[in-house]
């Protein structure tokens, strides 16, 4: 078993995502939110994986409306054995013990050997090129360390609230919606970060 760290901003994270899905046969996605940009990264790796009959599995948060549409849709259609989930809760009732779905877990195997990557980088463009990440990098052959992170998966693919999003047509309608609002959210709070910004600046002078 071999074990280092990925960062983002050096592109070993991307890097490594990249020359793995040329030999696994099976990719498990357990991250909380995804965009279109960054899976375009290594789209074609993608791709040509599906045709070589790999099997993926991807679950996302949708809850605080960071995942895009785009990247749900196109793992729940794209040509292959690729299925998506979203998670996504019916009430905010305190009886509900899941508070929030947060884990950024990518496991990558065959019959043999195993890839895993845990730790800060969602599967968006700053999560896996751009911001300051750190995650851990665990690979070998199968082995027990292996088990249990397939347990893992399997756990929280079946999870009460992941819901697949071909079995609720309306879902991604209705979060575009909900996913255009809070951009414009996003862009004031954007606007109230320079304000800050300005101000340090100045301080630092």
């Amino acid at each position: 078993m071999k074990v280092s760290i990925l960062k983002a901003n050096d592109n070993s994270l991307l890097e490594t995502i990249t020359k793995t899905l040329s030999w696994c046969t099976t990719v498990n996605l357990g991250v909380s939110y995804a965009n279109y940009n960054a899976f375009k990264l290594f789209k074609k790796e993608i791709e040509l994986f599906l045709r070589r009959n790999g099997t993926l599995r991807a679950l996302f948060d949708i809850e605080r409306f960071i995942t895009d549409k785009f990247i749900i849709e196109e793992l729940a259609t794209i040509p292959g054995d690729s299925e998506c989930k979203v998670f996504i809760k019916p009430s905010l009732e305190k009886q509900i013990k899941i508070k929030s779905y947060h884990p950024k877990f990518y496991l990558f195997y065959n019959e043999n050997r195993y890839s895993a990557i845990i730790g800060s980088s969602n599967l968006t463009l700053g999560g896996i090129q751009n911001n300051i990440e750190c995650n851990i990098h665990i690979s070998g052959k199968k082995d027990n360390i292996f088990i249990s992170l397939k347990k893992y998966f399997e756990e929280i693919w079946n999870l009460k609230y992941s819901f697949n999003v071909l079995s609720h047509s309306d879902l991604l309608i209705e979060y575009e919606k909900l996913y255009a609002k809070n951009k414009d959210e996003d862009r004031k709070k954007i606007n109230r970060l320079i304000k800050i910004r300005k101000n340090l600046i100045k301080t630092q002078k």
